[in-house]
């Protein structure tokens, strides 16, 4: 992923953060190490064990009532 201002501009905004144009450029490099160090990751090959893959087994969904509202969940909209 190629990391440039507009990339950095729209994290800060979801972030609701305001960086001044020094801090955008100081940004820039620092994202494009931590992209390219995950494009590393994701490309391991990982093996797993028989013991390993009958230990991820998820549980099933229960759906269970709450007291809590609504509107406690929401969150401000994103532009």
């Amino acid at each position: 992923m190629k990391v440039d201002q507009e990339l950095i501009k729209k994290i800060a905004t979801l972030s609701r953060i305001e960086l001044k144009e020094s801090e955008i450029q100081q940004f820039i490099p620092e994202f494009q190490e931590i992209f390219d160090l995950f494009s590393k990751i994701d490309s391991l090959k990982i093996k797993q064990t028989e013991e390993e893959k009958t230990q991820n087994i998820l549980r099933e969904d229960k759906v269970k009532e709450t007291n809590l509202s609504k509107e406690y969940y929401k969150g401000p909209k994103i532009k």
